[in-house]
């Protein structure tokens, strides 16, 4: 599935799609790319076996013309 957060702190007002990494959720990823200012790329990197297919699923996400001026953080979860 996915969640919408909007947070507000003083000046600042940002909406957060968390869109999930499910295979069949990935399709869906290209609606949330417009007007997109950045990208939060978490890993579970407990898995070890999983990493290669996040780093695919990266790739995959940089070549995206609506991403292109987007910022970047990838997070290693669960270490």
């Amino acid at each position: 599935g996915f969640n919408v957060e909007t947070v507000e702190y003083k000046n600042l007002k940002f909406t957060i799609w968390d869109v999930g990494g499910k295979h069949k959720l990935r399709p869906l990823w290209k609606h949330y790319y417009l007007n997109t200012q950045a990208v939060v790329f978490v890993v579970d990197s407990s898995h070890r076996d999983r990493v290669s297919e996040a780093y695919s699923e990266l790739a995959k996400l940089l070549t995206e013309k609506e991403l292109r001026d987007a910022l970047l953080l990838i997070f290693a979860n669960k270490q």
